[in-house]
């Protein structure tokens, strides 16, 4: 049977208590929906009957590819015509009802409304009147109803497709951009500009919208509804108001492109900058164990918080029990790592100054042996390498104080804060 100490006792059932608790938030902070998340991404530029687009298929090629790596098994289709749309969004719903996860549709290419209804441009499309392209274009309707049938937790639609109508001389209708939608439920569908309103081609490599977007997705930790808020500002600032992204939601729960960086160990350990988590762990520790006489638990202390603001007043505890000539526990029994906290022996002598004096020269010359120094202030001091030798430090306040390599031989250290 092992002996345990009443300390390192109380230090492991703190720390128990605490990684439950970090256990519980991790457990209870949003998350993605789970299962799987597919998605289906186009992007058509080769208009045959009229002028090509500059960006689509730049777009989709750098959305497909960073959906990719947020671990979305994507579909990209470049530059397709109004049969091959319909055979991908057919294969996508089904998909979405067989696997029960995420699915996301981004397009960028052409696209219009007629009588409130929004349609998706294929590259081979070539209408002389609105008609026409109810028949040969691709609602945004029968997207949405696909999503909507495969029951799926979350639907995202996020269409580049507002640029002008190429065809609009030929309609009667002089409607601009995409008419507002609702969002069916358990959805969230965002578009490059407002209703109504027309987004520019783009004069880099993506479009404006795509690239904010690609900028702001990779970004851990925000919330779908984030990522479309910073869109929407960077395009509006940089477009000087004329192109102001817009979204519609009716989803209930949280999705991250990049989940929040949120790292749980079995046992806490401070690095700078710390927690104020780990702070007050380290803190709750050191109040059981600060007035025993057990070096064993001032060493797990050290062991588990290194770098914690108490952690010299630790290394205070274990050389004045090291030292002290009515310990139990002589020097040669004290462990290696103890030992390496030892400071060297001085022969040095120095006359006997109290309070303010003594402190004066301390920090003067490094050094003051046999000094009173009872209950000074050395808070936040650096008093690395300096020379105590016989001190009295009783009260002392050492709070934050460096006290690297300081020779306290047989100084006296009770009732340290």
């Amino acid at each position: 049977m092992y002996r345990v100490s009443t300390s390192l006792l109380m230090i492991w059932v703190l720390m128990n208590l605490t990684v439950v608790a970090a256990r519980e938030r991790a457990a209870t902070r949003p998350s993605s929906p789970g299962g799987p998340k597919q998605a289906l991404v186009v992007g058509n530029s080769a208009y045959t009957h009229t002028s090509p687009l500059k960006n689509p298929v730049n777009d989709a090629n750098a959305i497909g590819s960073t959906l990719q790596q947020f671990g979305f098994e994507v579909t990209t289709l470049l530059d397709v015509n109004q049969r091959q749309m319909e055979q991908a969004l057919r294969r996508f719903g089904s998909r979405l009802r067989d696997q029960n996860g995420v699915g996301l549709f981004y397009y960028a290419g052409h696209g219009m409304q007629v009588a409130g209804e929004n349609y998706l441009l294929p590259v081979d499309i070539n209408p002389s009147t609105e008609t026409d392209v109810r028949y040969d274009a691709i609602p945004v309707g029968k997207l949405l109803g696909q999503m909507e049938a495969a029951g799926n937790g979350m639907n995202i639609v996020i269409l580049d497709a507002c640029r002008n109508n190429p065809f609009a001389r030929s309609f009667r209708s002089e409607s601009r951009g995409l008419a507002q939608v609702i969002a069916p439920t358990g959805s969230f569908i965002s578009y490059a500009t407002a209703p109504g309103n027309v987004a520019a081609d783009g004069e880099g490599d993506n479009g404006l919208f795509t690239a904010k977007l690609l900028e702001h997705m990779k970004t851990p930790g925000l919330k779908l509804e984030e990522v479309f808020k910073r869109v929407r500002s960077d395009v509006q600032r940089e477009s000087n108001d004329k192109q102001v992204p817009w979204d519609a939601s009716s989803v209930t729960g949280d999705f991250f492109f990049v989940l929040p960086e949120v790292v749980v160990t079995a046992k806490p350990k401070l690095v700078a900058p710390a927690t104020s988590s780990d702070q007050d762990f380290a803190a709750q520790a050191w109040d059981v164990i600060k007035d025993l006489e057990d070096s064993k638990a001032f060493e797990e202390f050290l062991r588990m918080f290194p770098e914690a603001p108490q952690s010299n007043l630790a290394k205070l505890k274990l050389i004045a029990l090291a030292t002290s000539s009515s310990t139990e526990e002589p020097v040669d029994a004290v462990s290696n790592s103890v030992k390496d906290q030892l400071p060297k022996d001085s022969s040095a002598n120095s006359e006997v100054l109290f309070g303010e004096a003594a402190k004066k020269k301390l920090l003067e010359i490094r050094e003051c042996v046999g000094c009173n120094l009872l209950s000074t202030d050395f808070r936040e001091a650096k008093l690395n390498d300096v020379n105590l030798i016989r001190a009295n430090l009783i009260g002392a306040k050492l709070n934050n104080a460096r006290l690297n390599r300081a020779n306290l031989n047989f100084a006296k250290l009770q009732g340290l804060t």
